[in-house]
């Protein structure tokens, strides 16, 4: 009988043990379903596919300018290093040392002509005075004597000495005449080389100059001048080169600066880089060609020439779109859940229709948000989940 009481007192133990246990079961059960965590879907918020062109910045315009040994020496410099110079302005003048000499030669050729002209000149004088003399003694002889017997040989011998000096001044004329020949020959040589001396060098460009080598270097740039415009020089591979073109927008990150400033592509090349640096390229993969980009920035401010950069363009526009079953609406007011470290917050949204399924996210949502694909009335701020 004993046995039989400890029998029913066990099978009583087992009921009531089971029981409880389903009852803690469906109280879980209940729990989970009234959560709803283990039903929740995400998606993840996936933005424009992106390009990335590297690349450096540099000046639109550079001029090097490199001496030239036959144009002669540097005399003077005009410029300094980092000046600001505009189209036309001076930057160094040669001095031609050969010409210089020759000058010279031709200088002292005029300045002995002319001691050789103011001699003759002299002599030309004392010629016509004596001329003058001869000339005076013959009339008064003629007058006097007339031209009787005893007076004709003194008139004839002044006669031919009038003659004489009248030969020596004709004489002296003519040279003086060949030593002017002579002295405008000499002018006219100085007149051709006197302006080739000294040779101005101006700018071909207006921008920055830079003074980069010595004045007995002539086979490195001795100035350069960069433009202040600037621009970028770029690269990236083939695989995406046929999907940049003029005027595509990008922004810019400044690496220097960690900024980010907008700019647009100016150029796209469509002849691979052959034997140039590109460090720069976007792709370190040897087997694919890379091609030559080039963009404007919007704003140049605290930009350097040289400074690295990396250019962001997206690969069609840059819309975040979503699922329109992911947004509800509630008091007039539209709003997704996003998970964020594993709880679920309430993010408010605006958007405009995209198509039959899907929104236009125009603020509320980034790039990788992952958002909620199937929200309902059970689905609560604050709760977890994977």
């Amino acid at each position: 009988m004993q046995k039989k009481y400890i029998r029913i007192i066990i099978i009583v133990a087992i009921i009531v043990v089971s029981t409880i246990g389903f009852c803690l079961i469906n109280a879980f059960s209940n729990n989970s379903k009234e959560d709803g965590s283990d039903k929740i879907k995400f998606t993840t918020v996936k933005g424009p596919k992106k390009i990335y062109v590297n690349g450096t910045v540099e000046a639109v315009e550079s001029k090097n300018i490199y001496l030239n040994a036959e144009k002669g020496k540097i005399d003077t410099v005009s410029v300094t290093d980092g000046q600001t110079v505009s189209k036309g302005d001076v930057l160094f003048s040669y001095k031609n040392e050969t010409i210089t000499s020759q000058i010279d030669e031709y200088n002292n050729e005029v300045n002995s002509y002319n001691k050789k002209k103011s001699r003759l000149q002299s002599k030309r004088e004392e010629a016509k005075k004596t001329l003058s003399e001869k000339k005076n003694q013959l009339s008064k002889m003629k007058d006097q004597f007339g031209y009787n017997d005893e007076a004709s040989t003194n008139i004839s011998s002044l006669e031919a000495e009038v003659q004489s000096s009248e030969a020596t001044v004709a004489s002296l004329d003519s040279e003086i005449e060949g030593v002017d020949d002579l002295i405008s020959q000499s002018n006219s040589k100085l007149s051709s080389i006197r302006g080739k001396e000294y040779e101005k060098i101006t700018a071909d460009v207006s921008g920055v100059v830079r003074i980069v080598g010595s004045q007995d270097d002539y086979t490195n740039p001795y100035i350069i001048i960069d433009s202040k415009d600037m621009h970028i020089k770029g690269s990236v591979n083939e695989k995406y080169i046929r999907k940049l073109q003029k005027d595509q927008q990008a922004d810019v990150l400044i690496i220097a600066t960690d900024k980010t400033v907008k700019g647009k592509i100016e150029d796209v090349s469509d002849k691979p880089m052959i034997n140039k640096d590109i460090a720069n390229a976007s792709s370190s993969s040897s087997n694919l060609s890379n091609y030559e980009v080039t963009l404007i920035l919007d704003s140049q401010d605290n930009i350097l020439e040289g400074y690295h950069i990396q250019a962001t363009i997206y690969d069609g526009n840059n819309d975040i779109s979503i699922s329109k079953k992911s947004i509800l609406t509630k008091e007039g007011k539209s709003y997704v859940f996003i998970n964020e470290d594993g709880i679920l917050t309430k993010k408010n949204v605006t958007y405009e229709k995209k198509d039959n399924n899907n929104v236009k996210i125009l603020s509320g949502l980034k790039e990788g948000d992952k958002v909620v694909a199937n929200p309902s009335s059970t689905t609560k701020e604050g709760m977890k989940c994977e």
